[in-house]
């Protein structure tokens, strides 16, 4: 596993992430980060899209992210991780009312590309949303 300054800024966001705390979840993003989470379809331009695409999350659901492996080189680094949680409020358009009160365990992906600043400017994350709605009793849309 590497442990470069990229993988390392993350690995803090993840901890970031597992507080619910918001600003430190995006406090190495860029300005203009261009994040796309190809699962969901988000494709953001802005560490507050992203902060308020990460609110919705921290609003219907208690996580935990461990970070399961990595790689960095120069000035790009991939993770591979583990995203854990329980529902606590229904996401119309993610998974079902009957949802909350579940408990869900995911992997996925982060490809990450840093700034000559050192901050966030891309990531292109992936992961498994059937896997997720398997285990909330929901289904992909048809």
């Amino acid at each position: 596993m590497s442990t470069g300054p990229i993988v390392m800024m993350y690995r803090r966001a993840f901890e970031a992430v597992n507080a619910q705390d918001l600003d430190a979840t995006v406090s190495a993003a860029a300005p203009d980060i261009h994040y796309q989470e190809t699962t969901l379809g988000w494709d953001l331009h802005s560490k507050d899209e992203l902060r308020a695409a990460y609110a919705a999350w921290v609003d219907c659901a208690r996580t935990h992210v461990d970070c399961l492996d990595s790689f960095e080189a120069g000035q790009r680094a991939a993770l591979h991780w583990r995203y854990t949680g329980l529902i606590t409020a229904a996401m119309p358009g993610v998974w079902p009312d009957s949802a909350v009160g579940r408990r869900f365990s995911f992997v996925g992906t982060s490809l990450v590309r840093v700034n000559d600043q050192g901050l966030v400017a891309h990531v292109t994350e992936t992961w498994n949303l059937a896997a997720l709605l398997h285990q909330l009793g929901g289904q992909l849309p048809s």
